[in-house]
């Protein structure tokens, strides 16, 4: 890490009060971007913002503080970048201290208004410097600091220095005002040091759109996903002929299976069902798998293994065994998410992004209870390694286009290529979902969502809204951080703080301390206005400001859109396969929903018969919603073939089958280890039961195919 050299802090006897006028006062004060040093003021070294000869923006390291009091004079001493930004992470503008340390080049943070959106992304600004008098900033009466949160300068004594000019991350700066030797900017967390790259990409030809990162308005699949369904057919193809089942490379189908919503009981239910497709050799003919809410849990865990399909049953084990985990269960510690942890996530969260909602709160308190892991791999980097398993794909809803009747896709798919709306054919690079972008180029770059995020914005939807508030509240007053004793806190450390630098002692300590209380602060009260407004899944609008007829137009107006759990349109991933582009031949529904089995399969045909989408027509008996049977197949003409499967049926819970619902609702704790074996023998034993049915219908779409 580079150092900096401080200026000679020579102490003279005359000048050791950091006052300014009068008796003395605190040398730091919030809002005020300077802090005293002992009688002189040290510049603060040069934002990252355009400086050609500034190092690059990394995180802060947390190497001690080294003072350069104490030395002799005219020897200064080199000293670490070890100081956090003075960024909104720790209150409105320039934070209430600065270090006693040199200050490292500021990172880029964005700032989050009343609402938790981003008023405009700033860089660290540069320490005012006091020439003549060595005086604190903490001006007092005429020439009070006007360094507040959107000014453009800072008053330092009557004098105005220019603040630092806005990083890379802002979409108003040009490409012309970075220099080539600017370094990159980075977000600032708690997270060990990593270097994030501002990327601004110039206007792309069309067929370089899927490498840059822009925006793709097409129906067709992604290319890297037509190279998966190459190879997968083949895998397919050789599974159909163990089972004697002929038919040509051309005549392969392409087979679906979906995962419906509910929670923990959806987790646990799908898992058993890829068990018992597993043992009876079937596994291998799935093409696609896609999940809605709790099923998306259980992808989540088996995509962490490469070739999870190749070891089902390991990996299953692995699975059950950390969900059997309890909150008291001190046998492994490095396994179980502890409340420390939680909130240094949730933190991380707050200081990474630039939209913060009840979707990364939620993540945090609830998603980590059921699936007991703080998953932060990458949808994008699980596929690398990736070829033997079926194509996964998780399934949201545009909660603008929901409440807009007449929007006709509110349907979203995220997949480790791209995330885009499923009917619409408009889609971004799953690595840059988040990022902002205008008229199709990226113009501000958000690293990729992390799994545990992705499970949130998946399954956020576990009851309904009261039920969902109460919990969420009750999680935040669990924290047990009064924000008047934090407030109260921060003054006490600001008085000592100034003791210790008249005295000519070392106060990093104490500054670090009311960063970390500010910051938490601050936090707190974003999560209350979230909680107000009621903000889920807030990002970025990909599509804003495009020119496309093709595309709705409410999508390519707003500035934002808010992700939730699909669940609450329609609870399951009909939407995500039935694109014409993947011409899926044969749908397997799991249905793991609570109550009625049969809404999820009547509500997509009624919404395909509308929108003439292919589909077959669904016509139930009434008596089969209170007692259904455990394989039920549609079909129709040019419209692929759906067998549905609900979890409790008569086959395999005999007369007691409200009695199993009844045990394992959405909105429950955790379940136990018999609970949990319980269920994934159940849902196994749909499969179990109905394998030669599965086969029938499997060569019944080859012959369909053929004709």
């Amino acid at each position: 890490m580079r150092c900096m050299q401080p200026s000679n802090a020579t102490i003279s006897s005359q000048h050791k009060s950091a006052a300014v006028r009068g008796p003395r006062k605190l040398a730091a004060v919030r809002g005020s971007p300077e802090s005293a040093v002992h009688g002189q003021l040290e510049p603060r070294a040069p934002s990252c913002a355009r400086s050609s000869t500034a190092p690059s923006c990394a995180r802060s390291c947390r190497a001690p503080p080294r003072s350069t009091l104490g030395n002799s004079a005219g020897s200064p001493r080199c000293q670490s970048y070890m100081t956090r930004p003075s960024s909104n992470c720790y209150g409105s503008g320039p934070v209430t201290t600065t270090p006693w340390t040199s200050q490292t080049p500021q990172d880029c943070v964005g700032e989050k208004g009343s609402s938790g959106e981003v008023s405009g992304p700033v860089c660290g600004q540069h320490k005012a410097v006091v020439r003549g008098q060595r005086k604190t900033a903490a001006i007092i009466g005429q020439h009070k600091s006007t360094a507040v949160r959107g000014s453009p300068e800072f008053a330092v004594r009557g004098q105005l220095k220019p603040r630092a000019p806005s990083c890379a991350h802002s979409s108003t700066v040009t490409s012309s005002a970075r220099s080539s030797t600017a370094p990159s900017c980075a977000r600032s967390c708690r997270a060990p040091p990593r270097v994030r790259a501002c990327r601004v990409p110039s206007r792309m030809s069309a067929s370089k759109l899927q490498e840059s990162g822009e925006v793709r308005i097409a129906h067709s699949l992604h290319t890297k996903e037509e190279e998966f369904v190459v190879k997968r057919r083949k895998t397919v193809f050789q599974s159909l002929q163990n089972f004697k089942i002929h038919c040509s490379k051309d005549e392969v189908p392409h087979i679906a299976l979906l995962g419906s919503g509910g929670g923990q009981r959806a987790m646990v239910g799908l898992l058993g069902s890829l068990v018992e497709l597993d043992k009876a050799g079937l596994l291998d003919c799935i093409l696609y798998l896609s999940g809605v809410s709790g099923s998306t849990w259980c992808m989540a865990s088996l995509y962490q293994e490469p070739d999870w399909s190749t070891k089902l049953e390991t990996v299953k084990d692995k699975i059950i065994e950390r969900l059997r985990r309890k909150d008291h269960d001190h046998q492994d510690h490095q396994k179980k998410v502890s409340w420390g942890d939680k909130y240094e996530k949730l933190k991380k969260y707050y200081c990474e992004k630039d939209f913060f909602s009840l979707t990364d709160v939620w993540a945090v308190m609830v998603v980590t209870e059921y699936v007991k892991e703080i998953d932060e791999c990458k949808l994008s980097d699980q596929w690398d390694h990736l070829s033997k398993d079926p194509f996964p794909i998780y399934t949201v809803i545009d909660k603008q286009c929901k409440q807009c009747k007449e929007e006709k896709d509110p349907w979203f798919e995220i997949s480790p290529h791209e995330a885009g709306y499923s009917l619409s054919g408009a889609f971004v690079d799953t690595s840059s979902f988040g990022s902002q972008f205008d008229n199709g180029s990226k113009k501000k770059h958000q690293d990729e969502f992390d799994m545990l995020y992705l499970q949130a914005l998946c399954g956020s939807a576990l009851a309904d809204g009261k039920e969902t508030k109460k919990v969420l509240w009750g999680k935040i007053k669990d924290t047990n951080s009064p924000p008047v004793e934090k407030c109260f806190q921060v003054l006490m450390d600001l008085v000592d703080m100034n003791i210790c630098v008249l005295n000519g002692e070392d106060p990093s300590d104490l500054d670090e301390s009311i960063r970390k209380t500010l910051n938490d602060i601050k936090m707190c009260t974003c999560i209350y206005q979230c909680m107000t407004h009621w903000i889920w899944g807030r990002n970025y609008d990909f599509l804003h400001n495009m020119d496309d007829k093709t595309v709705p137009s409410t999508l390519l107006e707003s500035k934002t859109r808010d992700y939730e759990d699909a669940g609450l349109l329609l609870n399951s991933p009909y939407f995500s396969v039935l694109r014409e582009a993947r011409h899926t031949d044969l749908i397997i529904s799991l249905d793991f929903s609570e109550g009625d089995p049969f809404t999820t399969v009547r509500e997509a045909a009624d919404v395909c018969k509308r929108l003439k989408i292919p589909f077959p027509e669904v016509n139930i008996p009434s008596e089969d919603s209170q007692n259904p049977k455990d394989f039920y197949v549609f079909k129709g003409k040019n419209a692929p073939t759906v067998i549905h499967i609900p979890l409790f049926n008569v086959v395999n819970c005999g007369d007691e089958v409200e009695a199993w619902r009844s045990k394992y609702t959405t909105f429950q704790g955790s379940y136990s280890a018999e609970m949990i074996t319980d269920l994934m023998e159940v849902a196994g034993k749909n499969i179990l039961n109905n394998g030669k049915k599965l086969l029938e219908q499997i060569n019944a779409t080859v012959g369909q195919k053929r004709k």
